[in-house]
């Protein structure tokens, strides 16, 4: 548990105020984050390339599509998801090297670089070791992550191309 979750518990504790915690991976979709690597891969994309992944691009991600994670959210509005806590995941892993892929090919073949400097800060190591149960929300609550990368990948091309920023 981290603080905020041992806050939550005592707030409920003490003064009945119920709560719901959601502890979710990297969420996608539009008007996403734009520091997150689908993002920028898209960006680059737009601009004709190249898709730049920074270490090897073995690092393993689980993206969340914004539409799953209210499906989340709406199913959370009862009491069974009173004072719990909750792991999401998207439907699938994904190397940072298929998600650079999955762009490129979307945009026709675009060009991937990989800039390997093992002194860049900030950079995420490889979390291939993480495990995240979700059952306790599929259970509790039905709720599974219905959108691939793929599906949430072609959306964000659709919305992109209707004017959406």
């Amino acid at each position: 548990m981290i603080a905020r979750e041992l806050l939550a518990h005592d707030f409920q504790r003490l003064y009945g105020l119920p709560f719901t915690i959601f502890r979710y991976s990297p969420i996608y979709g539009p008007h996403m984050w734009p520091g997150l690597a689908l993002n920028a891969f898209i960006n680059a994309a737009k601009e004709g390339g190249p898709i730049i992944i920074f270490g090897d691009g073995y690092q393993t991600r689980s993206f969340l599509h914004v539409d799953d994670l209210v499906d989340a959210f709406v199913r959370s509005l009862n009491d069974n998801a009173q004072n719990e806590v909750y792991n999401l995941e998207g439907p699938q892993n994904i190397t940072v090297n298929e998600l650079a892929e999955k762009v490129s090919c979307a945009f026709g073949g675009i060009e991937i670089v990989h800039y390997t400097d093992d002194n860049r800060r900030g950079e995420l190591r490889p979390t291939n070791d993480r495990i995240v149960s979700q059952e306790k929300v599929k259970h509790s609550l039905g709720w599974i992550p219905r959108i691939s990368i793929d599906e949430g990948i072609q959306k964000l091309l659709t919305t992109n191309s209707r004017g959406s920023k």
